[in-house]
C-alpha cells in the first residue's frame, strides 16, 4: 500500500478499524495484532506508527509546531505546581471556547484570536516549559496530561482558525492531530503523542501498525504502564461526538473519569441497546482503541458497569450480543 493510502487509513475519520473476536480477544483484521501491549509488537515495528507519520508529513510539507513557543525555562516545578499549572491552563481553554461560543450557538474560534481569555492561554502554555514531565506517576500524570491535552485541542482550534470540521486543515485530521503540540520541559508533544504514546501505554494508532514511540525516543520512558479505558471519556478532541470535560484534579480523579464514563455512555451518544435484536451500539472510539477494552466479553461488562439501566445491564451480561459503532461527528464541538 502506498503512503497515501496507508495514511487514509491511519484515522477514524477515514475508516473504523476493522476487528473480529479471536480467542475472546478483539484482533484487529488488517494486522493480526491482538491485545498485550506494546511489548508484543516491538522490533521492526517499533515507533512504526510514529514513523510513517513523520514521513507523511515531510512529504506533505506539514510542519510539527510547538503553539506556545518560546516556552519559559528555569526552575523546574514541583509536581504539585504542575499539575496546578495544568488545571490553570485547562480552565483558561474552557474560558476560550465560552468566548467563541455564539449566539446561535455555533463555535467561532477565529474571533477570539486576540481576546483575552486567549491571550491568558498563552500565557499560562508558556510556563509548560518548566514543568518536569518525568516527575509525575500515576494519577498525577495523568491528571497533568489529560488537562494538557485539553487545552492544547482549544490552542490550536483558535490559533489555525478552523470554522466548521476537525479536517479543515491539508493533511485532514492528522494535519491538525499531530501539527500542533506544546514543548513541556524541553519535549514536544501533539495531541496524538499524548493520546497513543503517554496515555495508552505507547499501543499505538489504532489505525497503523506498531508502536507510537520507538524504544529510543526519550518520550517512551513517560508512558504510562498500564490503560485505564476511562480515559477515551475525558479526552475532548474537539468535535462534536467528543465528551465534554471540565478540568480534571489529581485528589478526585478517579470520580471524575468515572462519572465522566457514566455519563458518556448513558447519554444521546453513547450506549443504545435494542431488547429485541440483543444489538448494542456503542462510541466509535471504543471500536478504535479496542484493544484498551479488552475482549469482547470485557467491553460488554465495561458497558454494563457503567449503565444506569440495570435490565439493560444484565442483557448485556446474558448475551449473545450484537456489537455496533456509531458514526462520529467532526464537526466543530
Amino acid at each position: 500500500m502506498a503512503i497515501p493510502e496507508v495514511l487514509s487509513v491511519m484515522h477514524p475519520v477515514a475508516t473504523k478499524q476493522r476487528c473480529e473476536r479471536l480467542d475472546g480477544c478483539w484482533r484487529n483484521a488488517s494486522d493480526g495484532q491482538n491485545g498485550g501491549g506494546p511489548q508484543m509488537r516491538r522490533g521492526l515495528t517499533d515507533g512504526l506508527g510514529r514513523l510513517i507519520i513523520g514521513f507523511w508529513l515531510r512529504i506533505r510539507r506539514i510542519p510539527e509546531e510547538v503553539l506556545n513557543a518560546p516556552a519559559t525555562r528555569g526552575a523546574t516545578l514541583s509536581w504539585g505546581g504542575s499539575t496546578a499549572l495544568a488545571m490553570d491552563l485547562r480552565r483558561a481553554a474552557l474560558d476560550v471556547k465560552a468566548a467563541a461560543l455564539s449566539e446561535d450557538g455555533r463555535l467561532d474560534y477565529p474571533s477570539v484570536r486576540q481576546s483575552d481569555p486567549y491571550q491568558e492561554l498563552i500565557a499560562i502554555s508558556r510556563r509548560l516549559g518548566l514543568v518536569d514531565p518525568g516527575s509525575l506517576t500515576g494519577d498525577a500524570m495523568r491528571a497533568f496530561w489529560i488537562n494538557v491535552y485539553n487545552a492544547l485541542v482549544v490552542d490550536g482550534l483558535v490559533r489555525f482558525g478552523l470554522r466548521e470540521r476537525m479536517d479543515e486543515l491539508r493533511g485532514g485530521l492528522t494535519g491538525f492531530y499531530v501539527r500542533v503540540g506544546y514543548d513541556v520541559g524541553g519535549l514536544r508533544f501533539s495531541p496524538d503523542d499524548i493520546e497513543h504514546g503517554l496515555l495508552r501505554a505507547n499501543r499505538g494508532h489504532g489505525q497503523l501498525p506498531g508502536t507510537h514511540f520507538a524504544r529510543s525516543d526519550p518520550r517512551v520512558g513517560l508512558c504510562v504502564a498500564d490503560v485505564d479505558p476511562r480515559l477515551h471519556f475525558v479526552l475532548h478532541c474537539g468535535a462534536e461526538s467528543c465528551p465534554a470535560v471540565g478540568a480534571l484534579s489529581v485528589d478526585t480523579l478517579d470520580a471524575q473519569l468515572e462519572a465522566a464514563t457514566r455519563g458518556y455512555l448513558n447519554g444521546p451518544g453513547g450506549a443504545s441497546f435494542e431488547a429485541e435484536s440483543n444489538a448494542l451500539l456503542l462510541p466509535a472510539f471504543m471500536d478504535w482503541s479496542a484493544i484498551d477494552f479488552g475482549s469482547r466479553a470485557q467491553l460488554l461488562r465495561f458497558t454494563a458497569r457503567h449503565l444506569d439501566d440495570k435490565e439493560v445491564a444484565k442483557d448485556l451480561l446474558a448475551g449473545p450480543i450484537e456489537v455496533g459503532f456509531r458514526d462520529y461527528d467532526w464537526s466543530l464541538g
